[in-house]
């Protein structure tokens, strides 16, 4: 299970900063909402990343000054029209085939370790698997 999960609209970030030693190195938005994104953008570390998978249709803040002095990175990854469910009932009967893919799968408590990782050893690292 999860060591640590959070409320946007009511857990303090003030606690994932304790329990990631300072703030994460990147945020996996998948809600879309204004009080998850700025939470996101606070908690991030200097040169961290943000990936916003959420869709919305409203305007959401996002506090461009400190984007910019914290050199967070802004990706958007979309669910290609829906497909995703596809994709992965794709991958059910062909487990052998993709099983070398995954070198590991580490629970939640490893995930800054195998960020770092991933991070300092781009060449040997594909996919982080982390379970939750």
């Amino acid at each position: 299970g999860a060591d640590l999960i959070s409320n946007a609209n009511g857990d303090s970030p003030g606690l994932i900063r304790e329990w990631s030693g300072g703030g994460v190195t990147v945020v996996l938005d998948a809600v879309g909402v204004a009080p998850a994104l700025q939470m996101a953008v606070e908690l991030l570390r200097a040169a961290g990343r943000l990936v916003m998978v959420g869709i919305s249709k409203q305007d959401l803040p996002i506090p461009i000054s400190t984007i910019v002095g914290k050199e967070i990175d802004v990706l958007g990854s979309r669910n290609s029209a829906q497909l995703f469910g596809e994709a992965v009932a794709a991958l059910y009967g062909i487990e052998d085939k993709i099983e070398d893919l995954v070198k590991t799968v580490e629970g939640l408590d490893a995930l800054p370790e195998m960020m770092d990782y991933t991070i300092n050893n781009p060449q040997d690292v594909e996919k982080v698997v982390i379970k939750v």
